[in-house]
């Protein structure tokens, strides 16, 4: 083929052979003329949305936790919705509610007939992702108003099974939230039980000001008996007219001393207990935090789990579409056209290359060998 000669006889043996190639050209192009136009016309409706942010569905955090706001959906997000989307629970919806089926010409009792539905519907649904990291949905079918109803329906249902995931996530943490607050419940309970059998045991009702009681208690019995034994030392030196006071002293000692011990005791055992009061005090306080914060939450979840919300931001919806997707005729018809003259120049040239052969004598040659 290096050689201009030979591209030189290429161009005579086409040139002879002119007539055949443009017969067999032109047949090509009126039969593909007749096919592309018994095509039916395809219409394409198409709807945008972005992921949203699982974390809109669920309350803000209690407490001096704080998160910032994301309103799109992460990567996982995205591929949460991608995978809702190209799921077969969005096409056996569609399937049912539009009868696809009937409207595919598929016979619904045959054994693949799951399998060939969806296949069909598939070829004409179309799911990806868009350079700008929206999600595209789109399906093809003969009829526009089908078209536009199939993909908004599609879209509303994505959202609502991605609405459901998120709901059973919130169910979840509700459960395991009411756990937590059932089993906070029981050890405040504990801890009450506890805390009033250490107050009984140690006479503790108020460590805040209990202890200055006491102290105080002390003291001025104290103060009270000093009092009442300078009074009978006085006394007794004046003589046996006193004698009544020096009884009266006598036994305002006696009481004294004796409240004196029993003060002294009551402040012994508060002080031996306080610790332990004070203890187990902060931590029935913690406690009771906690559990308020866990009832806050829980409901905060109850709240949440009865409202609405979007798993997806819709950007547009499906519209009617008003021009045909499919078939391009015209592009239809020329690559026919070219196929046919490439074939048939390649079949000149074969033919040309190898009249000469005696095919009969290569085919005994190749029975002898």
């Amino acid at each position: 083929m290096d050689n201009p000669n030979n591209l030189l006889g290429v161009i005579r043996t086409l040139w002879r052979w002119r007539k055949e190639i443009i017969r067999i050209c032109g047949i090509t192009a009126i039969g593909s003329i007749i096919i592309c136009l018994l095509l039916p016309n395809y219409y394409k409706s198409t709807a945008t949305f972005y992921a949203a942010s699982p974390n809109l569905a669920f309350p803000e955090p209690v407490g001096l936790e704080t998160r910032e706001t994301e309103y799109y959906g992460e990567k996982e997000d995205m591929d949460r919705v991608l995978t809702i989307a190209e799921s077969n629970q969005v096409a056996d919806f569609l399937v049912d509610k539009y009868d696809l089926y009937t409207h595919y010409k598929i016979d619904s009792t045959g054994e693949k007939a799951h399998y060939k539905v969806l296949k069909r519907f598939r070829k004409l649904y179309n799911v990806e992702r868009t350079k700008f990291n929206a999600i595209e949905i789109s399906i093809e079918d003969k009829e526009k108003q089908i078209a536009m109803e199939i993909i908004n329906d599609a879209w509303k249902k994505i959202n609502s099974i991605g609405q459901t995931i998120i709901k059973e996530s919130q169910r979840l943490e509700l459960a395991t939230r009411e756990r937590t607050v059932a089993d906070k419940e029981r050890e405040m309970k504990e801890l009450n039980d506890s805390l009033a059998i250490l107050r009984e045991r140690f006479g503790i009702y108020n460590t805040a000001t209990q202890s200055d009681v006491l102290s105080s208690m002390v003291s001025s019995t104290e103060n009270n008996l000093i009092l009442a034994e300078s009074k009978k030392k006085i006394y007794s030196r004046k003589g046996t007219r006193y004698r009544d006071s020096v009884i009266v002293a006598d036994a305002t000692i006696a009481a004294a001393t004796e409240q004196l011990k029993i003060h002294k005791a009551r402040l012994t055992k508060f002080n031996e207990g306080m610790a332990l009061v004070e203890s187990m005090g902060e931590i029935q306080e913690e406690a009771s935090g906690q559990l308020g914060m866990n009832r806050e939450r829980e409901n905060q979840l109850r709240s949440t789990l009865a409202s609405e919300f979007s798993s997806i931001y819709l950007v547009s919806a499906g519209e009617l579409p008003v021009n045909k997707s499919r078939p391009f005729r015209s592009i239809l018809v020329l690559a026919s056209i070219f196929i046919a003259f490439l074939f048939s120049v390649i079949g000149i040239l074969l033919f040309e290359s190898y009249k000469s052969v005696n095919w009969k004598k290569v085919f005994d040659d190749d029975q002898h060998s």
